[in-house]
């Protein structure tokens, strides 16, 4: 108590408080406005953080919520419309290629970016996007599957498994829905060319992300 008593009444020469010159600092002024590569950045990093969380949850075998991304997921594809070149610009970022979160993510902003180009509004393409990012986490319940072509991980039935972990704390729906149907066809060669429409977009995905992920995780192929 006295520590604290002679903290908050002492004086400290050459430490003074400095003036925060920036927009939205008093509740009087405008919100803060961001720039839009950080607004970008910052809605992809969002997704990554909090998808590394649900991925620890998913190797631990633990109930897995996925409410937390599906909110990512809906800021990121609520961006401005002007914001889509920066959007894009995301996957030339290769230090998140290199993290498994950032791998999926990849994959999951890809398949929204389709879907964007096929004029599906804002809560299709969150689904489309949520469906693209944890029909992959299957990936992680196995050693060096994380940045595995699809085959091989189709070869060990690793879609069926991750959406196996979620179904029991994703309740139902249509997410749910879409999750068991795409790691289904997802999990075969001839479900993954001939399927529904969303697991083709994602197989497609998949495969653009191995190919020019750099050797030995990919093809490198530019």
């Amino acid at each position: 108590m006295g520590g604290a008593g002679a903290l908050l009444g002492g004086k400290f020469p050459g430490i003074s408080f400095r003036d925060l010159d920036a927009v939205g600092v008093g509740s009087d002024d405008e919100a803060l406005v961001l720039p839009d590569p950080v607004k970008v950045l910052r809605s992809f990093g969002v997704i990554v953080v909090t998808l590394e969380e649900l991925l620890e949850q998913v190797q631990e075998k633990v109930r897995t919520p996925v409410l937390p991304l599906r909110r990512a997921v809906q800021e990121f594809v609520r961006l401005p419309k002007r914001t889509r070149s920066l959007q894009l610009g995301l996957l030339s970022l290769e230090q998140y290629r290199e993290r498994p979160a950032g791998r999926l993510a990849r994959v999951g902003i890809t398949v929204i970016m389709m879907g964007q180009k096929l004029g599906l509004r804002v809560p299709t393409l969150r689904e489309i996007g949520l469906t693209a990012i944890l029909t992959q986490v299957g990936r992680v319940t196995m050693k060096d599957a994380e940045f595995a072509p699809a085959e091989w991980c189709q070869e060990r039935g690793l879609f069926i498994e991750g959406s196996r972990r979620l179904i029991g704390s994703t309740g139902v729906g249509l997410g749910t829905a879409l999750r068991t149907i795409t790691a289904a066809e997802l999990g075969t060669k001839e479900g993954s060319v001939d399927g529904h429409p969303l697991t083709r977009m994602l197989s497609v995905a998949e495969e653009y992300e191995y190919m020019v992920a750099p050797m030995p995780d990919g093809m490198g192929m530019q």
